[in-house]
């Protein structure tokens, strides 16, 4: 028998429930809505919410929830295969996901479904879920912000619309829903995500990255590719860290595109950056001038510290 976990994560009322994929996809739809992050839990967690393709020969990776012990090389997932559920659980710091050895075992399974559930239950699933659902459909006009159907759909005008009035409440009502403009990322972010949030923006057509088995101190390496070119990210650390991917890939594809800061949400976990192409960032800049947009999105340089 497997030794059993060296982790509490104490009582929890839902304890003999099961988790099932539609209360996964219940916790996804809420992150969704909300963009909340899983703050005060005993072991950080994150998810992926989709699933999407990488490496060659292609390689699907499948919809998941993780968590990893803040105090040692622990991993817990529970992913969802072909609609049923895979769990998964390491105590060698095996990461990334198809690096975990899948477990059947009843001592692991009912740990992860205690991680679940005090996910679950601090969102308040599904009860919150419903009400805000049935909250967003309501008129609720913002002032001085338009209504959603007066503003231009076009991201350069909601970007030049944000810049001319510089309201945190356009920022949090409207950009922050707009996942085709701001990119989130969380301090305890998949550092190959990060890659995919940006090409889904710019839809490049060249720009992915890649996990790989390695013998350097990291145990992998983590590959841009971009214009047929692979970039190894060399990170100073002892393991990979959100600062140095966003730098390099900002570096990766310039003078193309550039990646910025939002200022408006310096301060929080999860941290939301503006990719743009060289001449949208030219163009906010001609109108409204470098001092101002720099204000609001700050360049990223190789002495950032953005987490």
């Amino acid at each position: 028998m497997a030794e059993m976990p060296m982790f509490s994560v104490g009582s929890n009322k839902k304890t003999e429930e099961a988790i099932t994929v539609a209360k996964i996809e219940e916790l996804f739809e809420y992150v969704r809505l909300k963009d909340k992050m899983a703050y005060g839990l005993p072991w950080n967690a994150g998810w992926t919410d989709k699933p999407y393709q990488i490496g060659d020969p292609p390689k699907i990776i499948p919809a998941h929830i993780h968590w990893k012990n803040v105090d040692a090389p622990k991993y817990a997932y529970v992913a969802i295969v072909e609609n049923r559920l895979e769990y998964r659980y390491g105590e060698k710091g095996e990461f990334p996901l198809w690096n975990c050895p899948v477990t059947t075992n009843e001592e692991h399974i009912k740990f992860i479904n205690d991680l679940f559930f005090q996910m679950y239950e601090k969102f308040d699933l599904p009860g919150s879920l419903k009400e805000f659902q049935s909250e967003s459909i309501k008129e609720k006009p913002v002032e001085p912000v338009p209504s959603h159907d007066e503003l231009p759909h076009d991201k350069i005008m909601l970007l030049k619309t944000y810049l001319k009035g510089e309201s945190s409440d356009f920022f949090y009502d409207i950009l922050t829903k707009r996942y085709d403009i701001l990119m989130w990322v969380d301090w305890r972010e998949e550092d190959d995500a990060i890659i995919r949030y940006c090409e889904d923006i710019l839809h490049t057509g060249s720009l992915s990255a890649v996990v790989n088995d390695s013998d350097n101190k990291l145990g992998f390496d983590v590959v841009i590719s971009y214009k047929g070119e692979k970039h190894i990210v060399a990170y100073p650390g002892k393991g990979a860290d959100r600062n140095t991917t966003i730098i390099t890939l900002n570096k990766v594809i310039s003078p193309d595109y550039e990646i910025r800061f939002c200022e408006e949400s310096d301060g929080s976990d999860t941290l939301a950056f503006l990719p743009l192409s060289s001449v949208q960032w030219d163009e906010l800049e001609n109108e409204f001038g470098a001092k101002k947009v720099n204000s609001l999105f700050p360049k990223i340089s190789k002495d950032s510290k953005l987490f």
